[in-house]
């Protein structure tokens, strides 16, 4: 020994194949995470077109159910899916069925008001 120093010039060897593990381990759990979030991205997209689709379908059918006289309960069809309806008290209860899911949605129903009418006064 050389002032504490060591002096043997051998280069080692044996890691070689540790990197190699170690780097194929480390590329694969880099592509699982890249394809998780793919997996993710597409199942977010198409669960929001859904909640979209089944929003649209209870407003369209409140804005007609406001303005025409229906039943207290029924079904219509539309083409993205099927809405069921209730109206208990002064509530409208709505089902959407999209796809294979199901949304409700509660709706307020505005007080019917009496109407005075005026024209029968004596003066």
């Amino acid at each position: 020994m050389d002032n504490g120093k060591y002096t043997h010039k051998r280069r080692h060897k044996g890691g070689i194949l540790l990197t190699a593990l170690l780097f194929v381990q480390l590329l694969s759990l880099m592509l699982l995470l890249v394809l998780e979030n793919s997996r993710t991205t597409a199942l977010f997209y198409t669960k929001t077109i859904e909640t979209y689709e089944a929003r649209i379908m209870s407003e369209l059918f409140h804005a007609e159910f406001l303005q025409n006289e229906l039943e207290d309960r029924g079904t219509r069809f539309y083409n993205v899916g099927k809405l069921t309806y209730e109206r208990q008290g002064q509530s409208l209860q709505i089902e959407c069925y999209v796809k294979s899911r199901r949304f409700t949605f509660t709706f307020l129903l505005p007080e019917e008001q009496p109407e005075i009418d005026t024209d029968d006064q004596e003066e």
